[in-house]
């Protein structure tokens, strides 16, 4: 499948088909209408099909918390299957682990120090989900 894309100037996006990957520009600080702007694109390059996502969160401002909570309970996260987020920084990635396990996502979620690592994991959930699929 060809990879779908889109980028302005606060943030860019790809999907294949399965992995769909967000990452933003410039330091932006996260609003609401920025979440939403975002979801919008979401649904129109995947049409909501299960996917697997990777959000790097390298050249972000700040997140506002009103984002955090749309973002935990939208109705675009019923089709994903997993979330890595990508944060370099040690501080940042402290503080988004104690996001992860305060909120207790439904889905796998974990924080990495790499694009690279957080697609090595979602190639491991995927050949556990396709075992278990053949199993099930």
């Amino acid at each position: 499948m060809t990879n779908l894309y889109y980028e302005n100037d606060q943030f860019e996006m790809s999907f294949d088909g399965l992995i769909f990957k967000t990452s933003f520009k410039n330091k932006v600080n996260v609003t609401e209408h920025l979440l939403y702007d975002m979801f919008e694109k979401v649904s129109e390059l995947s049409h909501f099909s299960t996917r697997y996502c990777i959000t790097d969160l390298s050249d972000v401002g700040e997140i506002s918390p009103s984002v955090k909570r749309i973002y935990r309970d939208s109705d675009t996260l019923r089709s994903k299957v997993a979330d890595a987020f990508v944060v370099p920084s040690f501080t940042m990635r402290v503080i988004a682990n104690l996001y992860v396990k305060l909120y207790k996502p439904t889905i796998p979620t974990k924080v990495f120090n790499s694009t690279r690592e957080a697609e090595q994991w979602i190639e491991e959930l995927k050949g556990g989900l396709s075992y278990n699929l053949k199993l099930g």
